[in-house]
């Protein structure tokens, strides 16, 4: 016989707990995962736009920096104004905000921030720091508008005077660097313990670069610069010119003493010395011809001041407008910064025969020759260079610092973004 089984009541309200429960418990997990997952979308928004703002800051640090460093090279910021204005405009696709100054923080030391902004006003902040130098007339120790010829033996060094008063070739900073507009031309055994550059011609014609045998270069072989100034003084119309002027009417040449001077010719004889004295600010002479016989002397007194000689080459004698022969020396013993020889003519600066010089030869129109062991330690500024026979020239860096101009470097710069609190 079957028997019928009847739930009882007791069974089936604990069913409707365990379903309750169950579905109580779903609804926990799934609150809690669409929670956490609107949590997680809404951190990765967040963070895209925190990487947003701060891609776009620094596509704007680097959009400043390209257009500092144009503008410093070309003489475009005045770095003495403090601040320092600039005029960006932020390019199209771009969200960052420009810096509207540099701000000075010491003697080379500049300070700007860039904005970079994302949906949300979410941003981030980079803080720039820019390091600058400015910039010299003179890039080269030894330069030529036109030819360079550096002949075999001749040696190319460097030196800074005021750390080293008689350098040595193994005293040389690797700064000897070598300029030509139109071509060098290097043999066997020439060193250059620097770089050998070439500009272009005034047509804008590239610098030829020609060696032969083994020359030794520490630096960059023939590379191309773009043209060089070959008259950044200015000797034929600019400041220096205005100089020449004033000094063939108004100059110092009754200061000289011993022998060889008579009027604006300085004709040193056999084994005779003459001193230019200088005096504060800069003494002035004017020289229309200007030789050194066997064994002459020419001294340069700077203690009271640098002495400068403004050469201008209308008077002519033995085929040169500056010559030194057979052991003549000019300025030995003093500092190469304290005495210049300036000239606006084409005729010929010789050293030859072992004659020593210490001083800066800008003479941006003529020919300048060193040969048979004429050594010379400075700065050559001429409209061709040959150096033979031996022949050794140091450029002295610290010209550099004599002759600077508005434009500058940006030798480095730091960065670092600030977080939002």
């Amino acid at each position: 016989m079957n028997t019928l089984r009847v739930s009882s009541g007791n069974d089936s309200g604990r069913t409707l707990v365990v379903a309750v429960f169950s579905l109580a418990l779903l609804l926990v997990i799934g609150t809690t995962l669409v929670i956490h997952s609107s949590a997680s979308i809404w951190m990765s928004r967040n963070c895209t736009r925190e990487r947003q703002a701060f891609y776009d800051a620094e596509a704007g640090v680097q959009y400043v920096l390209g257009n500092l460093k144009a503008d410093l090279g070309a003489g475009n910021i005045d770095l003495s104004n403090d601040p320092v204005y600039l005029h960006y405009s932020r390019p199209t696709g771009f969200s960052f905000d420009l810096p509207a100054t540099l701000t000075k923080l010491s003697a080379n030391r500049y300070h700007f921030s860039v904005v970079g902004r994302a949906p949300d006003t979410t941003s981030a902040t980079i803080n720039v720091d820019i390091i600058t130098k400015r910039k010299s007339a003179f890039d080269f120790g030894l330069f030529a508008d036109g030819l360079v010829d550096l002949k075999a033996a001749s040696g190319i060094y460097s030196f800074d005077s005021r750390k080293t008063s008689n350098p040595l070739p193994q005293d040389s900073t690797n700064d000897g660097d070598v300029g030509s507009n139109t071509e060098i031309n290097v043999y066997m055994d020439t060193f250059i313990d620097g770089d050998a550059a070439l500009g272009t011609d005034a047509g804008g014609t590239p610098g030829v670069w020609n060696e032969s045998g083994v020359p030794i270069i520490n630096g960059g072989r023939g590379i191309h610069t773009g043209r060089v100034n070959p008259d950044p003084l200015g000797a034929i119309e600019g400041p220096l010119a205005q100089q020449f002027t004033g000094v063939a009417t108004a100059n110092d040449n009754a200061l000289a003493t011993g022998s060889g001077m008579s009027g604006a010719v300085l004709h040193v004889g056999n084994g005779q010395t003459l001193t230019l004295h200088g005096k504060p600010g800069g003494a002035n002479y004017h020289v229309r011809s200007f030789i050194l016989k066997n064994g002459a002397m020419l001294n340069i007194d700077s203690s009271a001041g640098p002495v400068n000689i403004f050469l201008t080459g209308d008077h002519d004698m033995s085929g040169g407008n500056l010559e030194t022969v057979n052991d003549a020396t000019i300025n030995y013993s003093g500092p190469p910064t304290q005495f210049r020889i300036f000239s606006n003519s084409i005729k010929s600066i010789v050293f030859r025969h072992a004659g020593g010089f210490k001083g800066m030869v800008y003479a941006p129109y003529a020919r300048v020759e060193m040969k048979n062991d004429g050594d010379a330690y400075g700065l050559i500024w001429g409209k061709t260079v040959d150096i033979k026979n031996s022949g050794e020239f140091y450029f002295d860096t610290a010209f550099k610092d004599l002759y600077p101009i508005n434009a500058y470097t940006l030798n480095a710069f730091i960065w670092r973004e600030t977080i939002p609190q």
